[in-house]
């Protein structure tokens, strides 16, 4: 073989290289597919829009069987001066569709147990009477037991002062305590 000069050479061409987007690149798949669940989806399958509160095809002066909106701007009657008064036409009353029934008024029964209501009745406010007159006894009855346990705890230590305090006024009333007895004082 004999070389080629270089101008007679074709160039080679440029080594391939796979070069793969990121849009293509194969999808990556765990090692274990997930299981279909066996109960129907719970959410919702396709989002529909809710409705607002105005469909769009009515505007702003309501639907084609409204009647227009109202003017509500104020108008001075020094600028304008004063509006004719429009002549108002009377409404006709509206002739009823169809057959409507008369209904009387409601009026209750009477009641059967009517003597039984109102002796419950007489029952209960003589309960709700003496359940307040027990309350009110309960409560003086508390607060008598209250004194009466104050007054018995004073006794009890006015007992236990004489027991300490009889003798040293005998003592006292000889004069071998040290003090001297000033009788009347």
């Amino acid at each position: 073989m004999q070389d080629l000069p270089s101008a007679d050479r074709a160039p080679s061409p440029a080594p391939i290289t796979e070069f793969v987007s990121p849009s293509r690149q194969p999808e990556r798949r765990p090692a274990h597919p997930r299981r279909r669940s066996r109960s129907p989806p719970t959410g919702p399958r396709h989002h529909v829009p809710t409705p607002s509160n105005r469909s769009p095809a009515q505007g702003p002066h309501g639907g084609p069987n409204l009647p227009p909106r109202p003017d509500w701007n104020r108008r001075s009657t020094a600028h304008g001066g004063a509006r004719a008064a429009e002549p108002l036409v009377p409404a006709a009353a509206p002739e009823p569709a169809g057959f409507q029934p008369v209904i009387p008024p409601y009026q209750p029964k009477q009641s059967v147990t009517a003597g039984i209501e109102a002796e419950l009745a007489r029952l209960r406010s003589h309960r709700m009477h003496v359940e307040h007159e027990y309350v009110t006894i309960a409560k003086e009855t508390r607060k008598a037991m209250y004194d009466l346990f104050a007054a018995d705890c004073e006794l009890q230590l006015a007992r236990e002062r004489c027991k300490f305090t009889g003798p040293l006024f005998q003592k006292a009333k000889e004069g071998t305590a040290g003090i001297d007895f000033i009788h009347g004082s």
